[in-house]
């Protein structure tokens, strides 16, 4: 594993530090020698004058060094968040830290584990609910009654046996606003059902004789909402007369 940013940011600073120790035992071994004043002020300037010019390039170095690190690895955190965001679960993790430092190779498997887990989760849930709806899907089919559940843009989202044998025109995924139904839906049975959803009034045992059909039912339901209390759909029973 790669060291971690901090451990390189100090290995510099050690290294800035010995070239001062270095720089101040030379001028201290140059002022205790036993050579005249003008080569002694001679060397003396000229190793402060070579050290402070490593010093500065070694400043400027170390100045854009630290920030290029920390803003190369949080472009790739924000690379892989933004990938996980966008649906794309599979991560080559191996060439994402390859180049990085230890503290963002841990957070980067920190946030791939954490990934793993919210996938797991996920899955655990569209599997309950697929389960739930089943279910239910289950106990409507097996009722004698008629079953129609429509949204609140008038598609058809569930609708039984007795729906599909008494209604034949009535089929899952229809959008009763958008199509135009035999004439004695478009009179009896639709307006009924779109007033129902619109204004979020329940039907009680409603009769409706449809003279076509020489037949009479009896049509009830109940609105469904939302958290906030919003009507998003209906679900209507059926029972012939």
């Amino acid at each position: 594993m790669k060291k971690s940013i901090k451990s390189k940011y100090q290995i510099l600073l050690l290294i800035f530090f010995a070239v001062f120790i270095l720089e101040a035992t030379l001028i201290l071994m140059t002022a205790y020698s036993p050579i005249g004043h003008e080569r002694l002020k001679t060397d003396i300037q000229s190793i402060v004058i070579l050290f402070m010019l490593f010093q500065f390039v070694y400043f400027v170095v170390l100045y854009y060094y630290v920030p290029y690190q920390y803003d190369h690895a949080l472009k790739e955190i924000y690379q892989m968040m933004r990938e996980i965001s966008e649906g794309k679960y599979q991560i080559d993790l191996d060439l994402k830290t390859h180049q990085q430092g230890e503290e963002i190779q841990n957070l980067m498997v920190g946030l791939h584990k954490m990934m793993n887990i919210i996938i797991r989760f996920d899955n655990l849930k569209t599997e309950k609910i697929y389960e739930h709806h089943q279910r239910i899907q289950m106990l409507i089919s097996m009722i004698p009654q008629g079953c129609l559940i429509i949204t609140i843009t008038g598609e058809i989202v569930y609708c039984n046996d007795f729906v599909k044998d008494n209604f034949p025109v009535l089929y899952e995924n229809l959008n009763i606003l958008e199509t135009l139904l035999p004439e004695y839906m478009e009179d009896e049975l639709k307006p009924m059902m779109i007033e129902s959803i619109k204004t979020g009034n329940n039907i009680h045992e409603k009769m409706v004789s449809i003279a076509s059909i020489k037949a009479t039912y009896v049509i009830s339901n109940s609105i469904v909402r939302n958290r906030r209390g919003q009507s998003i759909g209906a679900i209507f029973i059926i029972v012939k007369a």
